[in-house]
């Protein structure tokens, strides 16, 4: 197996978190790691976009430490596995971004959205036989 036929093709990130917008976002605070269940959803790039309360744990463990990882899929045998960084981010093109994916989402004080952006990616598929699983860097080399 070659390294181009394990690479992670941008349509395959894409696919996954249409099929799949809940994911559990990980983020680092003081005392150790901490855990959300959220909507994402993605841009044409490939980054992944999060709305969620200006004053929530997420928000304060990435100002101090901005690494992510993302876990979306699971049903039917597929995930996708993401690694990067976080901004906060308040923009108007974020927020349409958003909201081609989602009506609604998170309601209450002040929203925010995270944009993600990957580092490393996998994706795993266990109802192949062989199971797929590709992983690589991101953004995906020329």
């Amino acid at each position: 197996m070659t390294a181009s036929d394990t690479a992670v093709q941008l349509g395959e990130i894409l696919h996954l978190v249409v099929a799949n917008p809940l994911g559990v976002i990980a983020t680092t605070s003081a005392e150790g790691p901490e855990a959300a269940l959220v909507s994402v959803a993605p841009t044409p790039a490939g980054e992944l976009i999060v709305k969620t309360r200006a004053d929530s744990r997420k928000v304060a463990n990435l100002e101090r430490d901005p690494r992510v990882a993302v876990v979306i899929g699971c049903s039917g045998g597929s995930s996708l596995q993401i690694e990067g960084t976080a901004a906060v981010v308040t923009d108007a093109e974020t927020d349409e971004e958003y909201h081609r994916r989602f009506s609604r989402g998170v309601r209450g004080g002040e929203q925010v959205y995270l944009r993600i952006r990957p580092d490393w990616v996998r994706t795993c598929d266990l109802a192949t036989a062989p199971p797929t699983v590709r992983e690589g860097p991101f953004p995906i080399p020329d």
